[in-house]
């Protein structure tokens, strides 16, 4: 009986291991890679250079930096740039919020990430006893 207990728990252990990282490898291969997404490298290049561009155009108009002045601008560019994305491309965007994000969904992969490592430790648990 013990043993079999043990193997139980064994079993789950191993099975919440390989559970838990075949979630954070589907996310990432749904969220952050060429694999389905064939201009990825595209859209993370633009992601990751659109604030800089704020950031630099902000910085040489003015002595001081105020981070408003830079994100201000990177919301109106991605809005702007998923505004036109959803026309050519037929781009699904489910909600309102969604307009202002980046191109590449790296919040969704952060998040899934902490709930795995967190909460999401224990998937699947052991069956609660009966009597």
């Amino acid at each position: 009986m013990i043993a079999r207990i043990k193997s139980q728990r064994a079993f789950i252990n191993r099975f919440n291991t390989q559970f838990r990282d075949a979630l954070k490898e589907c996310v990432w291969r749904e969220k952050c890679s060429s694999d389905k997404d064939n201009i990825f490298r595209l859209r993370a290049i633009l992601s990751a250079t659109v604030p800089l561009v704020s950031f630099s155009l902000e910085s040489f108009g003015s002595g001081s930096i105020d981070p408003f002045d830079v994100l201000g601008p990177s919301l109106i560019a991605y809005t702007l740039s998923n505004l036109t994305l959803r026309y050519i491309r037929r781009t699904n965007i489910d909600y309102l919020w969604e307009y202002p994000m980046p191109f590449v969904e790296i919040d969704k992969v952060a998040r899934t990430y902490a709930y795995l490592a967190g909460k999401g430790r224990r998937l699947v648990r052991e069956a609660e006893k009966e009597g």
